[in-house]
């Protein structure tokens, strides 16, 4: 009785990982529509100070790396 428990309990964290996963991955393209937008209708700024990593970041969150950047 005691290894059905068990298993069970192994089988309830698969599913809550399961889950998880599955949570993640509908999150992410939300995230990338978002940085997108933002990225396309604000300027790039051009002073080195904290803007500046924060327009980084957003670019690489849009997924706007390589030949798909602004410059």
């Amino acid at each position: 009785m005691l290894e059905r428990a068990e298993r069970t309990e192994e089988r309830n964290k698969m599913l809550d990982l399961f889950v998880w996963i599955g949570k993640l991955i509908s999150v992410v393209p939300v995230i990338v529509t978002i940085c997108s937008f933002i990225a396309a209708i604000t300027p790039t700024p051009v002073d080195d100070g904290w803007m500046k990593k924060v327009y980084m970041v957003m670019d690489w969150c849009a997924l706007n790396v390589w030949k798909a950047k602004d410059k």
